[in-house]
């Protein structure tokens, strides 16, 4: 619908400032007679060293399965690997911060750029990029960080010689064409001193990822798991890294009992050390709701502490339960009879009083010092016991009636490494703009959710509680159904404009024994749930794993719709090239994976400058979504991603909603996306046209090459303002 405003096209241009451009930013593959592989060592240190490295990320629209528009890059690899015969470290957790900061300026003056494979930020295995100057352009920023392990030396996983990292990105957008960010991807902390093989260079600490702020701020949990170092961790011990902040030397993470650190001890923060209790890994709260930086966490005791704060042996919980696994933290507070609960929310999974099961979600409202301050600020929710106590109210599945007896099942997803390695958390939770609360967690109807592995069937179940009438509503998000292709549905659309009510797919179990087949829920702004699943695709190739978004609807149930899939071919705008997707997971074959979306996965923030705010059926009502992924880019264009030549690397790739090609005015009739399209833009568009390649706003007009393709049809911008681009422009305003 194009929904008229007044805007002048002399005061458009009059305030339009900035040059045309076509160039493209990284993703990267090595340059052609090089060794195979351009990731960067995480142990390559000083003024020429890779700790900190600034580059420039172009983002890929595509349409979801429902037909909504949203954006991809993969913004970061992995570290190279010190093991031979890999080309860079598995990844495991991979968090999101909880929302953007402001739009500012960005933090450096040039970010590298190159639109061309081989090129990139790989002293010795890329071709030299060009820098872009980046001065006066005004960014929104959030960050991502993800904790990846490799072999060592020696190659072999499982012994004190392996390698842990923690990377994070901090990703700006330009706030003028919002598909391109520059990224500052940092080493936040290693494990040992040195990539060598030597026996004093073994492992001085295991690290694990709880969750990372706006800036940059990242958790981390460090101990002595299977480590070999002679100055390794004895002490379970609570860091922040302030990766924004990080020198050129590598961040050691290492020291016994009260003295572990970090060896660029002015970046990292030693929160908490235990003598006596395990702890799960920290949670980061998100700066902006508090307006300082704070870790907390649980211990295996149930104990809840806040740095800087207080510890709560039982104040967080109901009397008598307990909670287990890592704690997951949202923003806002849910209301109470006393009004809002504080200032964020904490949640847990949770065990009740003398009970066998985990069958509880707990919430707890917080202050900015960590007490629950306001009666009502503690609840616990717990499974329904009753046949047809949960029923899934899009398509009447009933658990109890599958599965038997509602008193067995419990939630699941918080055994083997999970509390020590991330991620953060199990239970999703969001607080809508009404003040109600939304948690879920993923149900194991087996009763085996503590066990590995667990169960094959699952279930997500969800609540959303009135803390002003105590009253909670249960339902049921996705489920993998009774028996072969009766899993939830997943729906889509046959054509771009369409309705979106084709069944695609279904949720399937995976192998008995190697479950679970749901990942964790996490929950955008609006209370839609995102999760990865093991799916059996109606038509084409077996099961495999997809990205799922559940669109929230107003009875409470959730229509499934497909992100992100394995075997999904991108183009990659920065290196040139194709990439597919080969790895995205729920399951490592005997528990949940660290690498499957987590509460924290989810970037609940609303991106700035938008024409409206988003509802629950807006893609808009994401912030973003970081996904652990391996890719494999078809470096001889052969299409079979299989040859010899192509690259695989494990990374991290970012989702946010997209815009439409027409979308190229905010709602003062200025340049940039609003995500509303109307006679702003068509103003806007007009008077660029006219212009050409003069124009000011011409980096936004150009949409479509020369055959009239947009990046959405696999063509792009050309360099030319011209007929190409209005006849797209047009074809894109009548669709939406």
């Amino acid at each position: 619908m194009v929904r008229a405003r007044r805007a002048s096209a002399a005061v458009i241009l009059a305030v339009v400032g900035g040059a045309c451009s076509v160039s493209h930013g990284q993703d990267s593959v090595s340059a052609a007679g090089l060794p195979v592989g351009d990731a960067l060592s995480a142990y390559a240190a000083g003024t020429t060293g890779t700790q900190t490295v600034r580059y420039v990320v172009d983002f890929q629209p595509f349409r979801a399965s429902s037909g909504a528009i949203y954006q991809i890059a993969p913004v970061a690899k992995s570290a190279a690997s010190i093991a031979a015969g890999r080309l860079n470290n598995l990844i495991a957790t991979t968090t999101a911060s909880a929302g953007y900061t402001q739009v500012a300026p960005l933090p450096a003056a040039t970010f590298a750029l190159w639109s061309q494979p081989g090129a990139g930020v790989n002293a010795t295995r890329n071709s030299a990029p060009s820098l872009l100057a980046v001065g006066g352009t005004e960014a929104f920023s959030m960050a991502l960080s993800f904790l990846e392990f490799g072999a060592g030396p020696n190659a072999l996983f499982g012994d004190p010689d392996d390698d842990g990292n923690v990377i994070t990105a901090l990703v700006a957008f330009d706030s003028f064409t919002r598909t391109r960010s520059y990224v500052t991807r940092v080493v936040s902390a290693v494990n040992r001193p040195s990539a060598s093989q030597s026996v004093s260079a073994q492992a001085n600490s295991s690290l694990g990822v709880g969750s990372v702020d706006e800036l940059g701020n990242v958790s981390i949990q460090a101990d002595g798991f299977n480590t070999g170092g002679v100055n390794r961790v004895t002490l379970p011990t609570w860091l922040r890294v302030n990766s924004a902040g990080r020198s050129a030397a590598i961040n050691q993470i290492a020291g016994p009992g009260g003295g572990t650190t970090g060896s660029d001890a002015a970046a990292t923060t030693r929160a908490l050390s235990s003598d006596s209790t395990f702890m799960s890994v920290p949670a980061i709260v998100p700066t902006s709701e508090i307006g300082r930086v704070a870790t907390l966490g649980l211990d295996f005791n149930g104990a809840l502490t806040f740095q800087g704060g207080v510890t709560q042996t039982g104040a967080h919980q109901v009397a008598g339960a307990q909670a287990r696994g890592p704690i997951s933290v949202t923003r806002g507070a849910f209301l109470t009879p006393g009004g809002p609960a504080g200032v964020i929310t904490g949640a847990a999974l949770s065990i009740g009083p003398s009970a066998t099961k985990v069958r509880g979600l707990s919430a707890f409202g917080l202050s900015s010092t960590g007490v629950s301050t306001l009666p009502g600020a503690v609840v616990r929710l717990e499974l329904p016991a009753a046949p047809g106590g949960i029923v899934d109210a899009a398509d009447g599945f009933d658990p109890s009636a599958v599965f038997g007896d509602l008193g067995n099942h419990e939630f699941g997803n918080f055994g083997s490494q999970v509390s020590f390695r991330g991620g953060s958390g199990p239970v999703g939770a969001v607080v809508l703009g009404d003040g109600r609360l939304v948690l879920g967690g993923t149900v194991d109807p087996a009763g085996t959710g503590a066990a590995s592995p667990q169960g094959a069937d699952n279930y997500i179940a969800v609540a959303t509680f009135d803390g002003t009438t105590g009253l909670a509503q249960w339902g049921v998000a996705a489920h993998t159904g009774a028996g072969p292709g009766t899993g939830k549905a997943v729906f889509g659309a046959p054509f771009p404009g369409a309705p979106a009510d084709e069944i695609i797919g279904r949720i399937a179990p995976v192998a008995a024994g190697s479950g679970p087949s749901i990942s964790s829920p996490a929950f955008d702004s609006a209370g839609n749930v995102y999760f990865t699943a093991n799916v059996a695709p109606t038509a084409g190739a077996g099961p495999g794993v997809w990205l799922i978004r559940g669109n929230r609807q107003a009875d409470g149930g959730y229509r499934l719709e497909r992100l992100l899939g394995v075997g999904d071919v991108f183009r990659g705008r920065n290196a040139g090239l194709s990439y597919r997707v080969d790895l995205l997971s729920v399951a490592d074959g005997d528990s949940v994976d660290s690498g499957a979306v987590w509460s924290s996965s989810v970037n609940q923030g609303v991106l700035p400058g938008l024409g409206e705010v988003p509802d629950a059926g807006s893609r808009f009502s994401l912030g973003a979504i970081a996904v652990r992924a391996r890719i494999v880019y078809d470096v001889d264009a052969s299409g079979s991603f299989t040859d010899a030549a192509d690259q695989a690397y494990n990374t991290a790739l970012l989702i946010t909603p997209g815009y439409s090609p027409a979308d190229v005015g905010d709602f003062l009739g200025l340049p940039g996306p609003d995500g509303i399209i109307d006679g702003n833009d068509f103003v806007l568009f007009l008077s660029a046209l006219a212009e050409g390649a003069a124009s000011p706003a011409a980096r936004l007009t150009d949409i479509a090459d020369f055959l009239g393709l947009t990046l959405l049809d696999g063509g792009g911008p050309d360099g030319v303002v011209d007929g190409n681009d209005f006849v797209a422009f047009l074809s894109a305003l009548v669709s939406q």
